[in-house]
């Protein structure tokens, strides 16, 4: 399994469960699951580094997020 797949099961536990850390980031459970598939997008991982309270960094979720591509 993908090092990034691991930071999204620690940010999952973190915030309760897929439905919990999806209702955080205001989006559909559905859309957590694809991202085993797909990845997790840059801006959702910065959105996780900041629900997590750092706990889990944008860079471990996704390969392309640094702090230059983050959005407010």
């Amino acid at each position: 399994m993908k090092p990034e797949y691991w930071a999204l099961i620690k940010a999952i536990k973190i915030s309760g469960n897929q439905s919990k850390l999806a209702r955080k980031l205001g989006i559909k459970q559905q859309s957590i699951s694809r991202w085993f598939k797909y990845g997790v997008p840059a801006s959702r991982a910065h959105q996780i580094e900041n629900i997590t309270g750092g706990l889990i960094k944008a860079t471990d979720l996704c390969e392309g997020a640094n702090k230059d591509s983050q959005s407010a």
